[in-house]
């Protein structure tokens, strides 16, 4: 299962319970390795028919921080680096938004 490239969205749904539109919606900026923490500010869904960014989560309770164990903190280095490898563009920051899952690798 580790080797799934969507093992990181399966382990922080599973592990922090979050929804899969705020796993989906999760910027980079929005988590904070070395604290082992995230900020679930936004999510992604379907607004109008069309994939996009609802700036807040489904309900103002949605708005919260979470703590990461240790092995979610490795997988999400792992997987940071593996998107910073396959994509330097994202690296040098020329994303305007870097997701932790992104689009074409299978992930939403």
């Amino acid at each position: 299962m580790a080797s799934d490239e969507l093992f990181p969205l399966w382990r922080l749904t599973g592990m922090t319970g979050m929804r899969r539109g705020e796993v989906c919606g999760l910027l980079w900026a929005d988590v904070d390795l070395d604290a082992a923490q995230l900020r679930v500010r936004r999510q992604l869904g379907v607004i109008s028919r069309k994939l996009a960014f609802a700036e807040r989560p489904k309900s103002d309770h949605g708005r919260r921080t979470i703590d990461l164990d240790a092995e979610t903190v490795r997988i999400l280095r792992r997987h940071r680096a593996a998107q910073n490898e396959a994509s330097p563009s994202h690296r040098r920051g020329m994303a305007e938004r870097p997701r932790v899952l992104r689009a074409g690798r299978g992930a939403a």
